[in-house]
């Protein structure tokens, strides 16, 4: 009854009234389909966290969702404990050390590949960020890293011997990408 009525102020996309009948049922009784009417009804009525809480795999959902309506700022109210939300907020706040130690329990796209990379990048972690851009297969990245350390060592104190020795070795990776 409440789902069929939630159901029908969802589709006429009125998702305030629609939650107040969802919030009477049982999400885990609910089939497949209706489950999803009801996460995407609360994401749709600026409830995120309700429908984390009810389903923590639509994290990717409510992070493209995000994106999609450009307001990646709305991912800093989730509080629900979730690997792919605490991903996109170290993203988002420039926690580079956190997105680097989340990389691993995300999905990879070309978006998250761009900010793991500039979270490497921003401390500095060339070799490493190299290692990633190699295992993604990215060359442009590989190549970009590369120049970039290039570029830090010419603008660095060390000797200018040194510099020597490990631009020629930076050149020498460059040309076997």
């Amino acid at each position: 009854q409440y789902v069929v009525k939630g159901l029908q102020q969802a589709a006429i996309q009125q998702y305030g009234e629609a939650v107040k009948y969802f919030d009477k049922v049982n999400y885990t009784e609910l089939d497949k389909d209706s489950q999803k009417a009801v996460l995407f009804t609360y994401l749709l009525n600026g409830k995120a966290n309700k429908a984390l809480q009810y389903e923590p795999k639509f994290a990717e959902s409510v992070v493209a969702y995000f994106i999609g309506i450009d307001n990646m700022n709305k991912i800093n109210e989730i509080d629900v404990k979730n690997d792919v939300i605490e991903f996109e907020k170290a993203a988002l706040n420039k926690k580079y050390k956190e997105v680097i130690k989340l990389k691993g329990k995300v999905n990879m796209d070309g978006r998250r590949e761009k900010l793991i990379v500039e979270a490497f990048v921003n401390l500095k972690k060339y070799e490493d960020c190299y290692s990633f851009a190699k295992t993604q297969g990215n060359k442009n990245v590989m190549k970009e890293v590369k120049e970039l350390e290039k570029r830090d060592i010419q603008q660095s104190t060390i000797s200018e011997e040194e510099k020597k020795a490990k631009i020629e070795k930076i050149d020498k990776d460059l040309q076997n990408i």
